[in-house]
């Protein structure tokens, strides 16, 4: 056979030996390029043993390939063996199929990260799986986030269930997310009965006006948080006098979520010291100094309250001699 006969036979092969040598490089660079940990385990070998990592791994993780060539991956889990994401990949592993874990992982240095893992099977012609592949993403900033905010609501339901003042997540169309015990009990309503109701429901017909227009602003984005004195009809039909402290709740795009309110009843303070509805005499006149001083200023703005105002106006009618008139007139 001649040379050039032999070249004819070779040379296809060649080619076919290069194309699939360049297609192996450009596929090491892709993987290599990739900021996720890659990794390949052998699934015909007992206990799985790494084949092969990326960079990314090695940079992740501070184990050089030759480290933990042969070794099952557990190692990353340090002592905690007993992670219940693990389950899931004992069974994608017993089942043959993909599945997606978040493990707590340590790096070589022994400081720990979250490692979000996608695991899934290679097989061959056959159908057979060969191999395992798994795509590691550093997710512990992402955890520690979720955890804080798990830290944060747990705090929150602990203070709202607790709270020795009436609260209550309300819906932007003015019906109950959720009540607490204080606010059942100053209603008198059991927590079924509220949840089918609305707080403005509960609100003295006079006062409602007020608290329609204060939503309203909120929603429309003038003001997030007002603060009212009103009152609420009880279930009995009892007037109970409150201060009323509510905050729209947005999301990071602006769209409101629900109201936070806090309603503290200070009938009890009335009754001690009660506003004249006549022209008192000077023995009538009650100063306001027995009460606390958050019935006196707005904690947001420090300016006085209704009750303070009303207070010095009832001693300013006792000392006037002429017959006079009173107003109020909003500022917007």
């Amino acid at each position: 056979m001649s040379p050039n006969n032999l070249f004819q036979i070779i040379k296809p092969k060649m080619l076919e030996t290069l194309a699939t040598n360049i297609q192996l490089n450009l596929l090491e660079r892709a993987i290599n390029a990739s900021t996720n940990g890659i990794i390949i385990t052998d699934a015909q070998q007992a206990d799985h043993p790494i084949i092969y990592v990326n960079e990314g791994f090695e940079q992740m993780t501070g184990y050089a390939f030759n480290e933990v060539a042969g070794h099952n991956c557990r190692f990353l889990q340090g002592d905690h063996r007993q992670q219940e994401d693990l389950s899931k990949i004992r069974q994608a592993l017993q089942e043959g199929k993909e599945c997606c874990a978040v493990l707590r992982n340590y790096r070589k240095d022994g400081s720990e990260f979250w490692n979000e893992l996608y695991l899934a099977p290679v097989r061959n012609a056959q159908n057979q799986i060969t191999h395992h592949i798994g795509v590691q993403t550093d997710v512990t900033h992402r955890k520690q986030s979720e955890d804080l905010l798990q830290e944060s609501e747990t705090q929150f339901r602990q203070t709202f269930e607790c709270a020795p003042i009436g609260m209550a997540l309300v819906r932007i169309d003015g019906r109950f997310l959720d009540v607490n015990p204080a606010l059942c009990e100053m209603l008198g309503y059991t927590k079924t009965e509220l949840m089918r109701r609305t707080l403005l429901e509960m609100s003295h017909p006079d006062d409602l006006a007020e608290g329609k227009l204060l939503y309203r602003r909120c929603l429309q984005g003038e003001i997030q948080t007002f603060q009212l004195e009103k009152r609420y009809l009880t279930k009995n039909q009892t007037t109970i006098y409150a201060l009323v402290r509510a905050t729209l709740i947005r999301d990071d795009n602006e769209i409101p979520l629900h109201y936070v309110v806090q309603i503290l009843d200070f009938s009890c303070a009335l009754s001690q010291h009660p506003v004249p509805k006549t022209t008192p005499t000077r023995k009538q006149v009650t100063p306001r100094k027995a009460l606390p001083d958050y019935f006196h200023y707005d904690g947001l703005t420090g300016l006085p309250t209704r009750i303070l105002f009303e207070a010095y106006l009832q001693e300013a009618l006792y000392h006037q001699e002429q017959q006079g008139a009173v107003f109020f007139l909003d500022l917007d």
